[in-house]
């Protein structure tokens, strides 16, 4: 919901929301993707921080703990020292998709870059994943962190490959 996230037991009773009523301040505008960490089960959200919807138009994805606290803020920053590929860009950041792996790094598809990147649990770039031709509309990861993403309307990719930031590897499937 634009401006609110919230949390339900599974008979469906609501338990918390992160509207901030009477602050004035809410943790996100427009959500457009959720996921939980499965080592920490912190929450990330990739959220669209509409002007339209009282947002300060950057989108971002915030990363709060179990309780909707917040922990930290990922605007799309790619280290000047990073070398991106000829597809890549500079464009505005923008997350539609966003899900944890099996270790707790973020994966999330980039609309405006046609990029899909990686960063750590605590909010470091760890590196671009996969760059396209075509928007990522939504990503997933298996348990064996086969990540497939969905790019345009119709167009899924499987892609195979390690956390971890000392092994480059990436295998599209």
């Amino acid at each position: 919901m634009a401006k609110q996230i919230s949390k339900f037991i599974t008979k469906g009773t609501l338990v918390f929301t992160t509207s901030a009523a009477g602050t004035g301040k809410s943790v996100m505008c427009r959500p457009y993707g959720v996921s939980e960490c499965p080592v920490t089960h912190n929450v990330a959200v990739a959220d669209g921080s509409s002007l339209h919807d009282g947002g300060e138009g950057k989108p971002r994805v915030v990363v709060m703990d179990a309780d909707f606290k917040e922990l930290f803020v990922y605007d799309g920053e790619v280290p000047h020292t990073y070398q991106p590929t000829s597809q890549s860009g500079s464009k505005r950041f923008t997350p539609w998709g966003v899900v944890y792996d099996s270790v707790g790094n973020l994966v999330m598809g980039d609309c405006n870059n046609n990029s899909v990147l990686l960063i750590s649990g605590h909010g470091e770039f760890l590196r671009v994943i996969h760059t396209d031709n075509n928007m990522p509309r939504a990503v997933g990861v298996d348990r064996e962190d086969v990540l497939w993403t969905v790019f345009e309307a119709n167009n899924v990719k499987l892609i195979q490959y390690i956390s971890a930031l000392d092994k480059q590897q990436c295998i599209i499937l």
